[in-house]
């Protein structure tokens, strides 16, 4: 995709090694469609690693939805009205990811009682701690079906980009073909 349309994504991922085991394993998915994922605008690094949300979304069957969500309202993702859906028909739902930042102020008798820290001299008694965690929602047109914390320190969705050039400030992401069309259009 990076080399047909500017950008694809892959996407990290977790689960378990076997079904009779707690061991996991990381999996790394690719994405068929890159239209239906979007990272961070302010995100500028070229893994995605300073990207702060991320979004992914997947297009499942109505019966699929039911047999998954049960509890839930059939109503796809990005819909403005709720519509009446025959089991054959398919629903958009979201995987949103979003990092969430805790600041703390610390004392240091808070990080443990330190022995003999050279005597008669004063140290700074506070600290700012900033702790992130990665929190993974899925969503549906109408609520949040799922709610569970990712671990890691990313967002797990990684963009795959083609060229890249900055002109005033701006990026600009471009295919391998596109400066090729205006020659091939001359031609």
């Amino acid at each position: 995709s990076s080399i047909r349309c500017s950008i694809g994504f892959i996407f990290v991922d977790h689960g378990y090694v076997s079904n009779d085991s707690f061991e996991q394993e990381l999996t790394i998915r690719r994405s068929v469609n890159p239209l239906q994922c979007w990272i961070d605008c302010d995100s500028i690094e070229a893994d995605g690693s300073d990207a702060r949300r991320g979004i992914k979304i997947e297009s499942i069957s109505v019966q699929s939805f039911k047999r998954r969500f049960p509890e839930a309202e059939v109503s796809s993702f990005g819909e403005e009205k709720s519509a009446s859906y025959k089991d054959d028909d398919s629903v958009n739902i979201a995987e949103y990811y979003e990092i969430i930042d805790e600041v703390k102020e610390v004392g240091l008798t808070d990080l443990g009682e330190m022995e003999e820290i050279n005597e008669g001299v004063e140290y700074s008694a506070t600290r700012t701690l900033k702790k992130s965690k990665i929190m993974r929602y899925l969503l549906s047109g109408a609520e949040v079906l799922k709610e569970s914390r990712f671990p890691g320190k990313y967002i797990p969705i990684v963009p795959v980009y083609g060229e890249e050039a900055w002109i005033d400030g701006k990026r600009q992401l471009y295919s391998l073909i596109r400066k090729s069309k205006d020659a091939q259009k001359m031609y």
